[in-house]
């Protein structure tokens, strides 16, 4: 659950995960919402040590949202973009979502750091 819901959809405050049939999108998991059947995200989890996003900024992120580190799950939220005339995917690196495994309760925070982007091509 999303207690604030995401940004531009505060209304939808439930969500599940579940898997992507494709075969070319395996380690991606989708965001489907419970409140809305046509509100669904193509995401990206990350670990706490990734390419995406610095140490530091996640854990003043965690610490600021009041979450346990051990607790925790991290999604980017993708999107396309076009790029040379072509469709390519890209990550939200900006505004990840911390999900709280133990409550079930998930928050997108945003980064204000000019290092990460809406569109961070894959």
């Amino acid at each position: 659950m999303f207690p604030k819901g995401l940004i531009g959809f505060s209304d939808s405050k439930n969500f599940c995960f579940s898997r992507s049939t494709k075969n070319n999108y395996k380690h991606f998991k989708l965001l489907q919402s419970l409140d809305n059947e046509q509100l669904c995200f193509l995401t990206l989890p990350i670990l706490l040590k990734n390419k995406f996003i610095k140490d530091e900024d996640l854990n003043n992120a965690i610490k600021n949202l009041e979450l346990s580190k051990s607790n925790i799950a991290i999604v980017l939220l993708c999107s396309t973009k076009e790029i040379d005339g072509k469709l390519k995917l890209v990550v939200n690196s900006r505004a990840p979502v911390f999900i709280d495994i133990v409550t079930q309760s998930a928050f997108q925070y945003v980064l204000h750091n000019s290092n990460y982007s809406l569109t961070h091509l894959l």
